[in-house]
């Protein structure tokens, strides 16, 4: 969980490899698109990576994503 401007975010985060079998797996059951609100694609999911990528987001991104 984000705190950012009074308001709550939660990211979600994925690695390359998983995502691509997050969007196979989609795919696969018959649906036409895949969707993720608030996806942040990591080169790994630990914890410096996903702290790297919030921090380096701008408040322009950071207002796209859909609060709690």
């Amino acid at each position: 969980m984000v705190k950012w401007n009074g308001r709550h975010i939660r990211p979600v985060f994925c690695d390359p490899v998983r995502l691509g079998q997050e969007i196979a797996d989609t795919f696969a059951r018959g649906e036409a698109y895949f969707r993720e609100p608030n996806l942040i694609v990591v080169q790994a999911t630990i914890r410096d990576y996903m702290q790297a990528a919030v921090e380096g987001l701008s408040d322009e991104e950071l207002e796209q994503f859909v609060t709690e």
